[in-house]
């Protein structure tokens, strides 16, 4: 048909399910027709279809993150009171160091608890958001991370001295991992995070015996 175009693009005017004769106006005024007569069709320039796909991927993703929560695993038990206090004072009894080991959230193997040890013996477990406290004597200390599903276990030696707090981060990936943490950074999870009740060195309202 000459001097007309087609129904769709910028190079014709779409009018009333007609096609306009629009031969006599310059590619600029024909893309500022073209625009304006098919606005209900754009969103910034762009087909709605494909801003539509925005909306849809932030609602995936903030419900990733709501659930969150909810992939934490089967609860724990509540820390005692008295060591829940003692943990966030960072102020070791006379004699002995302070262990903190701290698991950050994350997707990574959320539906599961992280066991740890101290000396081959069982420390406690982790959810994620959480964080174990123990006290210990100041010499030469290993702590492992293992029993996770599909992960290979990690271990980490410290020598531990009296009056001083030790803070570790435990994470999973393709491998558990531990590592150090500065004592600024320790004790900001430390008051972020909760406390794990799954701590065998949680003596309660007691005062414990500390083995030699």
């Amino acid at each position: 048909m000459d001097g007309q175009v087609p129904l769709e693009g910028p190079a014709g005017v779409k009018e009333g399910g007609g096609v306009r004769d629009d031969s006599g106006l310059t590619p600029v005024l024909r893309q500022i027709y073209w625009r304006r007569n098919n606005a209900s069709h754009l969103m910034n320039g762009k087909p709605m279809k494909n801003n539509i796909r925005h909306p849809i991927i932030m609602l995936l993703v903030a419900s990733l993150a709501a659930g969150c929560t909810s992939l934490r695993g089967a609860p724990l038990r509540k820390a005692s009171d008295t060591f829940t206090q003692r943990a966030v004072q960072f102020s070791p009894p006379p004699g002995q160091a302070a262990v903190y080991v701290i698991r950050p959230f994350g997707f990574a193997g959320a539906g599961s608890h992280m066991s740890i040890f101290m000396d081959h013996k069982k420390f406690g477990k982790l959810p994620v958001g959480s964080f174990l406290y123990g006290e210990v004597l100041p010499r030469e200390h290993l702590l492992e991370s293992a029993e996770f599903p599909g992960v290979k276990n990690a271990s980490l030696r410290f020598k531990a001295e009296e009056g001083k707090c030790y803070f570790f981060y435990a994470t999973v990936g393709w491998n558990l991992n531990l590592e150090a943490l500065p004592d600024d950074e320790g004790k900001r999870l430390v008051l972020k995070y909760e406390q794990s009740g799954d701590n065998m060195l949680d003596y309660g309202n007691e005062v414990p015996t500390i083995p030699k």
